[in-house]
Parts: structure tokens; C-alpha cells; sequence
């Protein structure tokens, strides 16, 4: 069954044999930037994300994220540890993305979960069964939600009006970086989560006039440090998160927004991922 899922495949990431592995097992798992609930959140892990643990607190975890190599701390309650058999068993499986928001019944005890676009769904490859290493196995109500977008473009339209969150990666709240690197995820292209390591990677665009749809845009603030991040669309527009996903016109100077009648952001470079 899997064969009938374009965006399958066998596991992209790299790992190293330590038996300090660990699992996403929420939907959603902030990432902070201190080992305490009041600290900043500077990213999110979505389900099934794996981590390698560097150091553990009572109730706290500081890890590396497999997928993107970013660290934080997450609480114990909301990673599951990986035996050395749970992780050969993932890295083994066929890995599919969710593409949109969707309901499924998981383990057992069928217990209903509502996962976000981007999670982390495994198969064997060989029953066309999904399941989570640790929580068993996963029934969707619908596997459209396993199927790869189309483009870019169609994948980016579906986060508009996602509202702006620091640190976050989904509909119900993201940030710049997160937009850019979960509309690629979901297309199971990995790019790094920070706007200035994405503006590190890629082919330079070097006039406005020859950019693609996909290729990404990155604005630099009065010290010219990048802090803005979108995505060109066709038609002059990007997609972009400042207080919610929106589109706007961008052209040589940045980005214009039609209802302000001003530029809100400063065109710093343009990157193009050549395997888009």
C-alpha cells in the first residue's frame, strides 16, 4: 500500500548508533530555550519527530532534533525514550507526511489524536499498516491526508491566516521559519529552521525578474542581520507569516503591503532549493 503514497520513503535522516533516542508523542511538543514551562518557546516538535537526548533534568530532556538538527528542551511527559530495537525498527519503516490537519485513531485503545501538517506517520512496507514506535498503530479517516500536494504554491495557500507565533510551526500558530520549513516538509524537502540557516543554503537568485515560484525571499533589519523569511508565488506575490500567513506583492526594494501603502520588509537575497 505504500506504494500508492508519492511522498513515502525510507528514512531521510541521518542518526549515529547511541541508544539516546527519543520520540515525539504529542501532537505537538514545545521546544524551550530553559528547562522550566515559563521559558521561551523556540520551536515545536510534531508528532513522530525523533531526537537524540543530549542531557536530562528531573523532568526535562535537552535534545537535537533528528530532522533539522535544532535543540531545545521539551518535558519528559511529551517524548517517549527509544529503545536501541524501537529506533532500528523506525529508521527500517517507510516515512510519510501528513499533509494537512487531521484526525486518526491511535494504539490499542484506539485514543483519537488531532495531528498537525508535517507529522511524522511510519509504515513497514510490507501490511500497509502506519504506526508510532511507541504508541502503536494509526487509522486515519482519510489517507488523503498522506498524499503529497501538487506544488509549492498549493501547499503554502493552505497555512493563510495562520496567526504569528514565535517559535511555532502550525495553523494555530507559526513564525516565518516555521512556515517556510513546514510548507517544504510537507513536500519532504528538509530545510534547516531558522530564517538565517535557510538563507545558507540554495543557489543565489540574483535578479528579481528571474525568480521562480517556491524560491525564497529573505529581509534583513537596520543591522543587516536576516530576519524574514517567505516564499515566492507567481504574479510578483509571496507568501509570508508577519501577523498571519499573508500574501503580498514583492518587487527589488521587498515587500509591499497594499493595504499599508508601504514597504514592510527590505529585500536582503534570494535562494532557490534546486531539488524544488
Amino acid at each position: 500500500m505504500y506504494k500508492n503514497y508519492a511522498n513515502m520513503g525510507k528514512f531521510p535522516f541521518k542518526y549515529d548508533p547511541s541508544d539516546r533516542k527519543a520520540i515525539a508523542s504529542e501532537s505537538l511538543v514545545p521546544m524551550r530555550s530553559e528547562p522550566q514551562e515559563s521559558s521561551e518557546m523556540i520551536s515545536q516538535l510534531t508528532w513522530g519527530e525523533p531526537v537524540d537526548i543530549i542531557e536530562t533534568s528531573e523532568t526535562w530532556l535537552h535534545v537535537q532534533s533528528i530532522v533539522d538538527g535544532y535543540i531545545g528542551w521539551v518535558s519528559n511527559k511529551m517524548v517517549d525514550k527509544l529503545s536501541p530495537t524501537e529506533f532500528n525498527i523506525l529508521k527500517n519503516a517507510y516515512l510519510t507526511i501528513t499533509n494537512t490537519e487531521c484526525r486518526c485513531l491511535i494504539g490499542k485503545f484506539k485514543l483519537e489524536y488531532f495531528l498537525p501538517a508535517g507529522s511524522f506517520i511510519y509504515e513497514t512496507g510490507q501490511d500497509g499498516l502506519f504506526f508510532h514506535p511507541t504508541a502503536g498503530s494509526i487509522t486515519f479517516s482519510s489517507k488523503d491526508t498522506l498524499l503529497k500536494p501538487v506544488d509549492i504554491t498549493t501547499t503554502t495557500k493552505g497555512f493563510i491566516n495562520a496567526p504569528y507565533l514565535w517559535g511555532g510551526k502550525t495553523i494555530f500558530g507559526i513564525d516565518c521559519s516555521g512556515f517556510t520549513q513546514m510548507a517544504y516538509r510537507i513536500l519532504e524537502i528538509y530545510i534547516p529552521r531558522d530564517a538565517s540557516q535557510q538563507a545558507a543554503i540554495g543557489q543565489t537568485v540574483n535578479f528579481i525578474t528571474e525568480v521562480k515560484p517556491g524560491d525564497l525571499a529573505f529581509f534583513d533589519n537596520e543591522e543587516g542581520l536576516i530576519t524574514h523569511v517567505g516564499i515566492i508565488l507567481p504574479e510578483n506575490k509571496i507568501i509570508h507569516a508577519s501577523g498571519k500567513v499573508r500574501m503580498d506583492s514583492i518587487d527589488h526594494q521587498g515587500i509591499f503591503n497594499i493595504k499599508k501603502g508601504i514597504y514592510t520588509h527590505k529585500l536582503r537575497i534570494i535562494k532557490r532549493l534546486s531539488n524544488v
